[in-house]
């Protein structure tokens, strides 16, 4: 009998033992899965757009204020355009940028300015780098709201220039590397325009007093998608519909709820909706996707080696309106870590072009988020 007991006694310990280390691990796991944050820029107005080159930060202010940092927040440089900024983008080898004001400037990777362009009673609208080191410019006319679009090299010279009717309505422009514009009206019309030609257009069936803010983009080399993003209704469908690339419908595709944002790589579009996240091919077949129980869909980044997927949901706290979920994994599907960020407004969200840094974007402050 007593030996029983002693045998009783092991088994317990053993058992005891065997908990506390599964529980240890399981700690362990979720310590190591836990992301921290270090605030690394406050601005006296909001950050009005991001990007991320050669592992620096470029971020641009409503007033005039561009900041260079390095994925560690040291600001390396700091202009001022004295003007309103309300855009940025990057060419797609990395080495030039492209920021909007009152005219477009263009700056190469360290921040050395290269050429600006503006157009006498025009605004700048949409800018793109395009194949063989030219750029494309978009302006608005302030006299009768048409378009004019000139293609120029990096020392400037206009190498083409395309002039372009005005809808009548809130409009959206998306430029290919090859140059081509697409030009969406929130009617439902869209237009693909080459050579300063409407070489083909498309209607979108629509009901403007529910579904809204139109949108269209190229996909790759051979794809176009256009639809809306957000519906009054909450049981209405929102459409999205997949073209080749002479705007042929290949596929319409519909979300109940909204579409929060939209990103576009080399050959696959992501739509974060309300759903989930979604990953498509050009041709409209989708190839990944992604759900937060509890979370509406925010937003979807990646770079060579790492992605991260953003949640939302609203928040009753007075501090917050929402709380943001941010998860980060590697390319291979491993997650390295999660993240719960409140917010009192809608931020921005995007991944390093080259490092699992993510960078967090609420209003007028910037914060960092990283495996500590």
């Amino acid at each position: 009998m007593k030996k029983k007991k002693i045998i009783f006694l092991y088994t317990i310990i053993a058992i005891i033992a065997v908990v506390g280390v599964l529980f240890g691990l399981r700690y362990k796991q979720t310590v190591s899965g836990m992301l921290t944050s270090k605030e690394v820029l406050s601005c006296d107005t909001p950050i009005a757009s991001a990007i991320s080159i050669n592992n620096k930060i470029v971020t641009a202010t409503s007033d005039g204020n561009i900041y260079f940092l390095d994925n560690t927040g040291n600001i390396l440089l700091q202009k001022n355009l004295q003007c309103h900024i309300f855009y940025i983008n990057k060419s797609p080898d990395n080495n030039y940028i492209l920021i909007g004001g009152i005219e477009f400037n263009i700056f190469d990777k360290d921040g050395n300015a290269i050429l600006t362009k503006g157009l006498k009673d025009h605004i700048p609208f949409k800018g793109d780098f395009l194949e063989g080191e030219k750029i494309k410019l978009v302006f608005q006319s302030l006299n009768d709201l048409s378009y004019t679009a000139l293609t120029v090299d990096l020392k400037g010279k206009v190498l083409q220039t395309e002039n372009l009717n005005d809808l009548g309505e809130n409009n959206f422009i998306d430029i290919s590397t090859q140059g081509r514009i697409l030009y969406a009206g929130e009617r439902g019309e869209v237009y693909l325009i080459e050579n300063g030609g409407f070489i083909k257009d498309a209607n979108i069936d629509t009901k403007v007093s529910i579904i809204h803010n139109i949108f269209g983009y190229f996909v790759g080399t051979d794809g176009i998608i256009a639809g809306y993003k957000y519906s009054d209704d909450p049981e209405a469908q929102v459409p999205v519909y997949f073209y080749d690339s002479d705007l042929n419908l290949i596929k319409t595709i519909s979300f109940k709820g909204n579409i929060n944002n939209i990103t576009v790589e080399k050959d696959t579009v992501t739509l974060s909706t309300d759903q989930g996240i979604f990953t498509y091919s050009s041709k409209g077949e989708e190839v990944a996707s992604k759900n937060e129980f509890g979370f509406n869909a925010f937003n979807f980044s990646r770079n060579d080696n790492f992605k991260t997927y953003s949640f939302f949901k609203k928040t009753q706290k007075e501090t917050a309106s929402f709380v943001f979920k941010i998860d980060l994994f590697d390319n291979r599907d491993k997650e390295i870590g999660s993240y719960l960020c409140p917010s009192d407004s809608i931020p921005q969200i995007f991944i390093s072009d080259k490092s699992s840094l993510v960078i967090f974007i609420n209003k007028n402050k910037m914060e960092f988020i990283y495996k500590d």
